[in-house]
């Protein structure tokens, strides 16, 4: 196994090209295809953010699962200004859960309202400002310190201000796993 102390960004980071990413004039629709069923490379059902870049490869932003699902149904958003602790959407077991039936309803009853709103708005416009950008000449270690500081599931990798990839939270977790695990194993404990 490689030693994840000297492992750097750019021998680490999911390529440009195979991760998902969207020019800032994209549609929300089209994020959400991007997202729905696109493989990652460690066998993980799909990504859970994709980036929005600007017409020159710079950076807008990121889109995450979360922030699309507000904008499918804005509703979810009155929960966290309610605060969970009061149980806007209630316990499925309580049979007070109604905002969530209407959720669905509302889903599936305006399917065609959703889509045309979402076709008209585009991913510059929902995209999240980042907090952080890495170099790809950074060392692994630095990229991970990076990430829990600014409590960051993934981070763009850049060179010459241009997108050429990203790096994953849970990417760095498993190959930390794997380094501990070994090194129990390695030890017969």
């Amino acid at each position: 196994m490689a030693d994840p102390n000297r492992l750097l960004i750019g021998e680490f980071m999911i390529p440009l090209e195979l991760y998902p990413h969207l020019p800032s004039t994209a549609t929300i629709q089209d994020a959400l295809t991007a997202l729905g069923h696109q493989p990652c490379k460690d066998g993980t059902p799909y990504f859970r953010h994709l980036l929005v870049l600007k017409e020159d490869g710079g950076l807008e932003g990121i889109l995450s699962i979360h922030t699309l699902l507000k904008a499918i149904e804005p509703s979810l958003l009155k929960r966290e200004a309610r605060g969970a602790a009061q149980g806007y959407w209630g316990r499925a077991d309580s049979g007070e859960n109604v905002a969530m039936q209407v959720f669905w309803e509302r889903l599936l009853a305006d399917r065609l309202e959703t889509r045309l709103d979402l076709a008209s708005r585009t991913a510059g416009d929902l995209a999240e400002p980042v907090r952080k950008v890495l170099s790809r000449d950074d060392m692994l270690a630095h990229g991970l310190e990076e990430m829990v500081a600014c409590g960051a599931f993934v981070l763009p990798v850049v060179k010459d201000d241009k997108v050429v990839g990203a790096l994953r939270l849970a990417d760095i977790f498993d190959l930390v796993v794997k380094h501990v695990l070994g090194e129990v194993h390695e030890r017969g404990a």
